[in-house]
């Protein structure tokens, strides 16, 4: 109700993202990228009812 109208007019203004916070995400997202084809959750000790292929792409 009155709480989704108000955040969807704010929205924009309440969790804007600075240029350097951008570049940040970015820089961070290739590396997440860049780990994921090595690493897989059993090389983290997740016990394998817990792994979740999907979670992990």
């Amino acid at each position: 109700g009155l709480e989704k109208y108000v955040m969807t007019k704010l929205y924009s203004r309440a969790f804007a993202s600075v240029p350097e916070e951008v570049k940040h995400d970015e820089e961070l997202s290739e590396k997440m990228a860049l780990i994921q084809q090595f690493i897989r959750p059993e090389n983290l000790d997740i016990q394998p009812n817990f792994q979740n292929e999907t979670s992990w792409l």
